[in-house]
């Protein structure tokens, strides 16, 4: 009924498991191959559609004999590498798990969504809840310090002048200028005693976890799914646990052989089970944290606690920020002790720097808690809007196996580290947008153009020609283009044309919408 209700398929006269038939097909016809369901495309176009969904329907419902629970459970185990070479602790599934489990997600009900938003956890059925994340610490940032942004100096300092007082080692001191002193708000404090600017209390703290997903206790997993979503508990009993066993942790059996490896945190990596226990795994977290505050709720409007999946974001004033922090740290080590705090990072207004001791420590010692100036915090939390960007983010897999753009990158990384992470953020996402917010904030107009020059004389330099622009209309680099040189270097297509012109399907933009999605600062620059 849940399906078919989401999809909105069912029909009078249509019998309610008809309709969620029709709705799994249909989800499957729509779903993007990148995905990773293109076993989905193929049975459906090949009209065995019905005969896989239906399997996929009794595996929600935990319909599935525990002979072969056992054996879907290790299907395909195949191990998914990471950036670095090595293999994830928990390999990818087959694909008829995952896409039981995405249909799962599709039909969370709307009271545990609005539970999850109500403690600050917008990375489950949240429309760009990572770039909501990103505003609302802006506007709470903009509303705690506007008293102090708007301070009018000139005011003050006429007000002083009129009122001064002899001292009896000079004059009165003059109020310190600041570059924003024109403030005309309704709230400007001119009037405070001594003209005083007030001070900035303000700060933001980044929490991430090391290797989240992999390490929620399952234990604490299944009681969450049968709190606010129990439609999953089969689902999750037939993937991750041993019918029978269910007050204690779940173990996963291996192919229902006498081997059985004891699995007692973490999903299988690509289950759409794995962000919703996550998320609501966090979104508990919140909800302990904040019920020991007074009131059981933050101070102010402009503080609190947003999270997306794994990435937690405390603010507000400095004292309440670093005490809830550390209080988070505690209850997770107590509810979930196997997820280990990592890159802890904190940011504050004003022009002092908190100490380091003030942030909970992180497990990696390469990483260690540390506080970072404004613009760099809002850097880092712009780069996670980027990366969850959702259908805006093109797939990159296809394009660092390009062998030619990694020996490119890899040249451009040895002279400039900067313009090589700018390079792979733009290739790589779709929307300038997102491009433009991975630069610092705190760079004007001028830096931009003198890194602009910089970057233009480094990739002349990597080319050995001046670079201009491919003829337009060309989608992809000739292999017999008589111009281009066979030294390893690209010629006079120059980087920027060579980027512009791997297909999509690749990985890369084709050359029209290179052109006409690139910063002009930058690509035209080099282009010309």
């Amino acid at each position: 009924m849940a399906l078919a209700a989401v999809g909105r398929q069912q029909r009078e006269g249509v019998p309610p498991m008809e309709a969620a038939l029709r709705y799994v097909e249909r989800k499957a016809l729509r779903t993007d191959p990148r995905e990773g369901f293109v076993e989905a495309h193929v049975a459906v176009q090949a009209g065995c559609g019905r005969h896989l969904l239906r399997d996929v329907l009794l595996l929600l419902t935990g319909a599935v004999p525990e002979e072969a629970a056992q054996v879907l459970r290790s299907a395909r185990l195949v191990p998914l590498r990471k950036p670095d070479g090595r293999s994830r602790p928990i390999g990818i599934g087959g694909w008829l798990r995952r896409f039981a489990s995405s249909l799962a997600v599709d039909v969370v009900r709307a009271d545990t969504v609005a539970w999850l938003q109500r403690s600050g956890q917008l990375g489950m059925r949240t429309q760009g809840g990572a770039e909501v994340v990103i505003h609302t610490i802006r506007a709470a940032w903009d509303q705690s310090t506007r008293a102090a942004q708007q301070y009018d100096t000139r005011e003050a300092f006429r007000r002083g002048a009129a009122a001064a007082q002899p001292h009896a080692d000079g004059p009165a001191p003059r109020p310190l200028k600041r570059a924003r002193d024109d403030g005309q708000g309704d709230d400007s404090i001119a009037d405070a005693p001594g003209g005083a600017r007030p001070e900035e209390d303000f700060a933001c703290i980044r929490i991430d976890f090391q290797n989240a997903f992999n390490r929620v206790p399952r234990s604490i997993a299944r009681r969450l799914l049968c709190r606010h979503a129990p439609h999953c508990v089969p689902l999750f009993d037939r993937l991750y646990g041993v019918p029978g066993n269910k007050a204690d942790d779940p173990i996963l059996s291996v192919g229902g052989s006498t081997l059985t490896i004891a699995a007692r945190t973490g999903c299988t990596q690509g289950c759409w089970l794995s962000p919703l226990i996550c998320a609501l795994l966090i979104a508990h977290l919140t909800e302990r944290v904040l019920a020991k505050e007074p009131g059981g709720k933050p101070p102010d409007a402009c503080s609190g606690i947003l999270s997306y999946l794994d990435d937690v974001h405390i603010f507000g004033p400095l004292e309440f920020a670093t005490r809830v922090a550390h209080a988070f740290a505690a209850e997770t080590a107590t509810i979930a002790p196997g997820m280990l705090l990592t890159k802890v990072v904190g940011f504050a207004a004003g022009k002092s720097m908190p100490s380091a001791d003030r942030l909970p420590p992180g497990v990696d010692a390469d990483k260690p808690s540390h506080w970072v100036s404004y613009g760099e915090g809002f850097t880092i939390m712009n780069v996670l809007a980027a990366r969850h960007a959702g259908d805006e983010q093109q797939d990159d897999r296809q394009l660092v196996q390009n062998q030619q753009f990694c020996e490119v990158h890899r040249l451009v990384a040895a002279l400039d580290a900067h313009a090589a992470h700018m390079l792979l953020a733009y290739v790589t996402c779709a929307r300038p947008t997102y491009w433009m917010r991975t630069l610092p904030p705190a760079w004007a107009s001028n830096a931009a153009l003198a890194h602009d020059a910089f970057a233009q004389s480094m990739l002349r330099d990597i080319t050995g020609h001046v670079t201009r622009a491919a003829p337009d209309g060309r989608d992809v680099l000739p292999a017999d283009d008589p111009e281009d040189d066979d030294d390893g270097s690209l010629g006079q297509w120059g980087l920027a044309a060579f980027i512009a012109s791997i297909p999509r399907k690749h990985g890369g933009c084709g050359y029209r919408s290179a052109v006409r999605l690139a910063p002009a600062a930058y690509f035209a620059s080099v282009t010309r």
